[in-house]
C-alpha cells in the first residue's frame, strides 16, 4: 500500500513540475489576467469613470428650458416639489438639488421645485365671535394674511364681527386660495374712536403693517421710487415717507389707511423725524 501512495505522490509532483504543465498554468494566469484588465477597461469606459460634468444653474428657468439645458450637459431633470410663489412665473424652477456648480457624472438626476400654476387651496377657517388676536393667530396658522381692518361700534371690544375676502362674506369651510387676505370687522366700545400715527420711518414694509396693525390702522398705497428697480430691491426697501404723518396725538380714525414711500437709498431714511418713544404703543391692541 505504501508503496503504492509513494508511486502516486511522486507522479504527482512530477506531473506538476513538468513543463508541459509550468507553460499551462503559466498561459492561464496570463489569460485571466488580460481579462481582468480588458473588462475594467470596458466597465470605465461604460461608467465614464471619472468624467464629469459641472450642474448648470437652472433657477429662474421653465421646466421645458432647464430640462433642455440639463440635456445639453449630459443630465436628466425630475421634479421633486411644486410649490405657489406670487412673484414667480407658473414652471419656473424655485430651488434645485444638486445645486448648480457641483460636478456629477453623466445621466445623473437634477431635482427642481417648480412653481405651482396656482396656490394650494384651504378650508377657510372660522375667526368671528373671537378676539382679535386670537383670530390674527389662526389666520397665519393656516397659511392666509390679515387684509384691511374695520372698527364698528359694539358692545364687544376687540372681537371679530365679520370675515371677507375681495369685498365678498366668506364662511366656515369656504375653498379659498393660500396666501390670501382677509378682512376683519373688529368691535369697539361707545364711538369707533381715534388712534396716533406710528412712526414707520425706516422700516421695512412687514415692520411697517406690524406697526400700524397694532395701533388698528391699515396699510394703504405703497410707493417705490426709482431705486427699487428689482424684486430684491422691493424685499430692502425701507419707508422713507408715509402718509398722513406720525403723531402721538389719537388723530388719525381707527381703521383709516396710511400711505408709505419706499426707497434702498439709506440717505432718505436715516433721520427719523420723530422718536419712536414718543408714540405710545400698544402690544396689539391699544387699551380702550
Amino acid at each position: 500500500m505504501k508503496s503504492k501512495f509513494a508511486t502516486r505522490i511522486k507522479t504527482f509532483f512530477s506531473f506538476v513540475f513538468s513543463k508541459a504543465f509550468l507553460i499551462n498554468l503559466t498561459i492561464a494566469i496570463v489569460l485571466v489576467v488580460l481579462g481582468l484588465f480588458i473588462s475594467l477597461q470596458m466597465l470605465d469606459t461604460y461608467t465614464h469613470h471619472g468624467v464629469t460634468y459641472e450642474v448648470p444653474n437652472l433657477q429662474g428657468l421653465t421646466y421645458d428650458k432647464a430640462e433642455i439645458e440639463l440635456k445639453r450637459h449630459h443630465m436628466n431633470i425630475e421634479i421633486l416639489d411644486s410649490v405657489y410663489q406670487e412673484e414667480a412665473r407658473p414652471g419656473e424652477v424655485l430651488e434645485q438639488m444638486p445645486i448648480a456648480g457641483r460636478r456629477v457624472k453623466e445621466d445623473r438626476r437634477i431635482f427642481v421645485v417648480i412653481c405651482a400654476t396656482e396656490p394650494e387651496k384651504i378650508l377657510m377657517p372660522q375667526v368671528t365671535d373671537i378676539s382679535f388676536r386670537q383670530a390674527v393667530s389662526v389666520l397665519e396658522s393656516v397659511g392666509l394674511k390679515v387684509g384691511k381692518i374695520e372698527y364698528r361700534p359694539s358692545e364687544f371690544a376687540n372681537l371679530v364681527l365679520e370675515q371677507s375676502h375681495a369685498g365678498k362674506r366668506i364662511s366656515l369651510n369656504d375653498q379659498i386660495r393660500k396666501g390670501e387676505s382677509i378682512d376683519l370687522v373688529v368691535g369697539k366700545r361707545g364711538n369707533v374712536g381715534r388712534t396716533a400715527v406710528p412712526e414707520l420711518k425706516g422700516a421695512v414694509m412687514d415692520a411697517a403693517i406690524e406697526r400700524l396693525r397694532g395701533m388698528k390702522l391699515n396699510l394703504g398705497a405703497v410707493i417705490y421710487d426709482n431705486t427699487v428697480m428689482t424684486r430684491e430691491d422691493s424685499m430692502q426697501a425701507k419707508v422713507w415717507s408715509q402718509q398722513p404723518e406720525p403723531s402721538s396725538y389719537r388723530n388719525a380714525p381707527l381703521g383709516s389707511l396710511v400711505d408709505i414711500w419706499m426707497t434702498v437709498d439709506s440717505t432718505k431714511y436715516m433721520e427719523i423725524t420723530a422718536p419712536q418713544d414718543s408714540i405710545e404703543f400698544y402690544d396689539g391692541l391699544p387699551s380702550e
